[in-house]
């Protein structure tokens, strides 16, 4: 008997869409005294059966000591990749290879930092705007000034810092 199809069921699907991932979860692990089984009910509840077995694994004291080495590496170099870090951590004394670092960047939010493809390539769909300089070049200075604004990744955000420039001194005004 297929249990999602079964008329007197309907009601509990309806409601099981309304609850979170983890409470059906916990309805389906959960010793209830009804007859339905682990399968009946992960197809009532719309959950997959396979992530009722799954149990996740703590992290070891070494994988963690592992993930604060490659932070400190990426924090100096975040030019590197996995490759490259793997190397360092080989070069300080540690026996890991190339998945598990990956792995590990991974569960870190860490990428290399490179300039990605067709970075100075203009986009067709932007507006181009007119060089007005080109008309009345500026002499004396305070004549033009140039706003630049960048920013400078840190371990916890962004900073960013904003440059008003002389054109034609190039001294930073503020």
């Amino acid at each position: 008997m297929y249990v999602a199809k079964c008329k007197q069921y309907q009601p509990l699907i309806t409601v099981s869409r309304k609850i979170s991932l983890e409470e059906r979860r916990a309805l389906a692990q959960g010793e209830d005294g009804s007859h339905l089984s682990v399968r009946q009910k992960s197809l009532l509840l719309e959950i997959n059966r396979s992530s009722l077995y799954y149990c996740h694994r703590e992290m070891s004291a070494d994988g963690v000591t592992l993930m604060n080495e490659i932070q400190e590496i990426y924090l100096f170099c975040p030019f590197f990749g996995y490759r490259r870090i793997t190397a360092m951590l080989k070069g300080r004394g540690y026996d890991v290879n190339r998945k598990c670092v990956s792995r590990l960047m991974g569960l870190l939010g860490l990428r290399a930092l490179y300039p990605k493809k067709d970075l100075s390539r203009r986009r067709k769909e932007d507006d181009v705007f007119p060089y007005l300089l080109q008309l009345c070049p500026p002499v004396q200075p305070n004549d033009a000034w140039g706003v630049d604004i960048s920013y400078i990744k840190l371990f916890q955000g962004f900073a960013y810092l904003t440059a008003l420039i002389d054109v034609v001194s190039r001294k930073v005004m503020g």
